[in-house]
């Protein structure tokens, strides 16, 4: 447990969860904070964590996934010698709208 406490993916989710619970406090609770301030039995302080994982890690790979397709769109567009400026921001804003409505009909 030492170890893992250590690693740096680790203390990245630690700082992720308490990002997320400072931006949305009653979707996203840390299990040290459910456990520690809550009567909250800890079977459902477990399933809830679990769900928090599951939300945490699909946003994360999703916004990995979309930064890659900027950056290769980016790329592909300079090559072509056209503009990225105006439409990437249009891109962005389609992104997340689909990424939201594809949370709200998975978890919640």
């Amino acid at each position: 447990m030492r170890d893992s406490v250590t690693s740096f993916w680790f203390l990245f989710r630690k700082k992720v969860d308490t990002i997320l619970h400072f931006l949305f406090p009653s979707l996203i609770v840390p299990k040290y904070s459910m456990v520690a301030f809550t009567r909250t039995r800890y079977s459902k302080v477990i399933t809830d964590s679990e769900k928090n994982t599951k939300i945490i890690n699909v946003s994360l790979i999703g916004s990995f996934a979309v930064l890659v397709g900027f950056v290769i769109s980016a790329y592909w567009r300079t090559q072509k010698g056209e503009s990225i400026i105006p439409e990437i921001f249009f891109t962005a804003w389609r992104s997340l709208s689909s990424t939201t409505a594809c949370f709200r009909n998975n978890f919640l």
